[in-house]
């Protein structure tokens, strides 16, 4: 609550009540967000588990919740990563898979002949 007595001057009330409506603008985002999650958790439970339909939904979210000082690592934030964290470590286990076998398919194709005296 404000606390704006005769002792205290409008700089110091003006700084409280800002300070104050931060804050409730932050508690305000983190209830929108906690009532949105309900919805986004029942259509993930909906959804086929080895599907990546959702995947955008979550890299659209992270990038808006890791940029805003108010809202990263808040309890929406941590919710959502945790929710798509098995999704996540698939997608960066089948990107190193494809990345190897893309590498081992181009020295499979390399030619290491020896063309005399020692060069290759």
């Amino acid at each position: 609550m404000l606390n704006c007595s005769p002792k205290f001057n409008f700089e110091t009330c003006y700084l409280q009540a800002f300070a104050w409506f931060s804050d409730l603008l932050v508690e305000h985002a983190e209830i929108f967000w906690s009532l949105f999650a309900v919805d986004m958790d029942q259509v993930l439970a909906e959804q086929p588990p080895d599907t990546w339909d959702s995947f955008p939904l979550f890299q659209i979210l992270n990038d808006y919740l890791r940029t805003d000082d108010n809202l990263k690592n808040g309890r929406f934030h941590q919710h959502l990563r945790e929710t798509f964290a098995p999704m996540v470590v698939r997608y960066v286990d089948l990107m190193e898979s494809s990345i190897a076998q893309s590498i081992h398919k181009g020295f499979e194709k390399e030619r290491w002949e020896n063309k005399g005296g020692g060069r290759w």
